[in-house]
């Protein structure tokens, strides 16, 4: 009745029926149950309608949302006449969160994602190279023959920058780095069919006005940048990650709650870890706290093979420690008045012996370790702190193993915890980062959290549900700029990454320089890897400013890069 066969985009996003099929069914049935029904419906409707050269919908591009990973999804496919795979599953779960534990390494990161991914305001958009205008002449089709390199440092935008290109021809692969996509091979020569990736407020970049006495002042301004850069560290060698992280104070990561498709499959679960610890300097740590009993929890790292600490300590059973009690490093009050409201008598701390304590998070010198413990109990929680008692940074789940909640039961776990450890951290005089999940969007005004510090990060919020509706959106508007964009996302190896620059770096603090000469700057230290599209503080950020945009840099700063490491 709606003529399914002869549309040019389909989006498939039957996840909640998908939840209801599965928690009713139990083990009877499999992921994804509606999904799969829908798009064996969708397949149907085409194929019986005339599928031939003549009557297929050449621009057919079928997004399906999945909930869950689903191994045999490619057999579902829908094939055009040219041989063109037109369905394509993305599951978002992977991606929220995979946003959530990088962001335990990079404060900000969330924002920094989602305004990218946006279809107002600075966002990333794309435009066949001959369409576009640029250089000094503002001429048409101007970037075609030209390497990325030089489109990049001379296209003369001012509202604009550019960021790479996708060849609709080859479909190359940019995960490898040397193909298209994101910071991708400066040598690369654009096509006149390229799709150019940018950020801009609109989809067609404009040449400034004034050309000459702008690429004089980028110039003039981007010298001295570079020069200074040189001599303290090289910002693409593969090195250079690591030497910015041991300048960086330890992070002690807490992780509240458990993700019901990490049971199905743990190598998930280990492959976070590894997400958090990537952003974090030595001697940091990272520290679970929900259900799972510490004996599975040591059963899945072995699963998993990481390595037991040398030597294994007595694990605690959280949830008794007195409420007088003070925290270590705190300033609790001890009195008999601050155990009045404690519902329940509490007892010495009960000890589990002949268990592995903690783990190294493989590839790395951080340290993960477990307490079995209800994170929306106060005195369960608060007893993890008496134990260890030295978080300055929690990633809040609003997920639990066992069931599927709906989203404002998840959103209300998400408070609660955020309350709890605003009262912990309040005991003890000190400042916590959060990074938190939100469903409905009004959780991220109404969430109250710990005190963050004058010149700490504000709560990382990763919005689930905008993530989703704004990867689809961009999946199906955007097919070819998504496969670049997804890298961001979900990086690999040698994929791009946000990363977060401090002025002090090209010397920048307590000077006044332009956003763009900055930009200018990276470009030429990175051969063409490394963009700068923003900058802010305090997780407020300001992405793609006019590049003649004057800035006052303080220590505090951070500026906002896009970087493919891995190649000189």
């Amino acid at each position: 009745r709606v003529a399914a066969h002869k549309a040019t985009s389909v989006v498939i996003m039957m996840t909640e029926i998908d939840t209801q099929e599965k928690e009713s069914g139990g083990g009877a049935i499999v992921d994804n149950p509606a999904t799969i029904r829908t798009i064996l419906a969708l397949r149907n409707v085409i194929y019986s309608n005339g599928w031939a050269s003549d009557t297929f919908n050449s621009a057919l591009r079928v997004v399906a949302h999945l909930d869950q990973g689903c191994k045999f999804f490619n057999s579902m496919d829908i094939i055009a006449p040219d041989g063109r795979q037109c369905l394509y599953g993305q599951d978002m779960s992977l991606a929220v969160n995979t946003l959530l534990f990088y962001c335990a390494g990079k404060p900000g990161l969330s924002r920094v994602i989602i305004g990218l991914l946006n279809f107002e305001g600075q966002a990333f958009r794309c435009r066949p190279s001959w369409q576009i205008k640029g250089g000094p002449n503002n001429e048409a089709n101007w970037c075609t023959g030209k390497t990325v390199r030089d489109a990049m440092l001379n296209n003369c935008w001012g509202n604009a920058v550019l960021v790479g290109c996708d060849d609709l021809a080859q479909k190359a692969n940019s995960n490898d780095g040397q193909g298209q996509g994101i910071a991708a091979d400066p040598d690369y020569v654009i096509k006149r069919t390229d799709v150019l990736i940018f950020i801009s407020t609109s989809s067609s970049p404009v040449v400034s006005k004034d050309v000459a006495g702008l690429r004089q002042m980028l110039d003039e301004e981007a010298k001295p940048l570079v020069t200074m850069n040189k001599m303290q560290t090289s910002i693409l060698d593969t090195a250079a990650k690591a030497k910015i992280l041991k300048t960086k104070p330890e992070q002690h990561v807490l992780v509240l709650g458990w993700r019901p498709e990490w049971n199905a499959t743990p190598q998930r679960f280990g492959n976070r870890l590894k997400d958090i610890a990537s952003g974090l300097p030595p001697g940091s740590t990272v520290t679970t706290a929900n259900d799972m009993a510490h004996e599975d929890m040591a059963h899945l790292m072995s699963v998993l093979g990481f390595e037991n600490v040398d030597e294994p300590k007595t694990s605690l059973v959280a949830g008794n420690v007195p409420l007088g009690t003070p925290l270590p490093g705190g300033t609790g009050d001890s009195s008999e008045s601050s155990t009045e409201h404690s519902p329940e008598k509490t007892v010495a701390p009960e000890a589990e012996e002949d268990l592995p304590s903690a783990w190294i998070i493989p590839g790395t010198s951080i340290t993960f370790d477990h307490f079995s413990a209800n994170p929306v109990n106060y005195l369960e929680l608060r007893n993890v702190f008496f134990n260890k008692g030295d978080f300055n940074t929690a990633i809040v789940l609003g997920t639990v193993g066992g069931e599927r909640l709906p989203s404002h039961t998840r959103d209300s776990r998400v408070m609660s915890m955020m309350l709890e450890l605003r009262a912990i951290t309040m005991e003890r005089g000190e400042v916590m980062h959060i990074i938190a999940e939100n469903m409905v969007d009004q959780t991220a005004v109404l969430a109250l959290g710990p005190q963050t510090g004058i010149h700490s990060f504000e709560p990382d919020f990763v919005n689930t549900q905008a993530i989703v509706a704004r990867c689809i959106a961009m999946n199906l508007g955007y097919p070819f700029m998504w496969e670049a964009l997804s890298e961001l996302i979900m990086p690999g190896t040698k994929s791009p990454e946000v990363e977060f620059l401090e002025p002090v770096l090209f010397g920048l603090v307590g000077q006044k320089t332009s956003f763009g000469a900055v930009h200018r700057a990276l470009l030429q230290l990175t051969n063409g890897r490394g963009l700068v599209v923003g900058y802010g503080m305090r997780g407020s950020f300001t992405l793609n400013p006019n590049l003649g945009t004057q800035i006052e840099w303080s220590k505090h700063h951070r500026i906002v890069a896009i970087i493919r490491r891995g190649f000189v």
